[in-house]
């Protein structure tokens, strides 16, 4: 009978184990959540800012087609060959063609014609 109780007893864990074990894998969940959050931010950082280079590149290749420089995107997405070509991820924004919209950030062209556009990165909470 002894032997039975014994075993009987190892059978599961204690309440507060099971507490403890939760609380553990709650504080760290948490951790690593917080952890990716600030991933995908630099990640769209970095995405606009490669864009912006494109775009600064493109620019110069549309003013050697044209002899102006673009004033809104459309104008370098849809020139025959495009002299920027977007990725699937990323739209120009149909409301203000001057901005492109990519997962988390917005790229805006301003000035062209005759001077040299300047590209502008913004963060968008999604």
């Amino acid at each position: 009978m002894q032997a039975r109780r014994y075993r009987h007893e190892m059978l599961g864990f204690t309440l507060i184990e099971l507490i403890i074990a939760i609380t553990v894998v709650g504080i760290l969940s948490g951790v690593a959540l917080v952890g990716i959050a600030g991933l995908t931010e630099n990640a769209s950082t970095h995405a606009c800012a490669m864009s912006a280079d494109a775009a600064t590149t493109a620019s110069a290749a549309y003013y050697a087609r044209t002899n102006s420089y673009a004033t809104r995107w459309t104008d370098m997405t849809a020139s025959t060959p495009p002299v920027f070509e977007l990725h699937h991820d990323v739209t120009v924004n149909a409301a203000n063609p001057k901005e492109l919209d990519g997962k988390g950030w917005t790229l805006t062209i301003a000035g062209g014609g005759v001077t040299r556009p300047t590209f502008g990165c913004a963060n968008v909470a999604r």
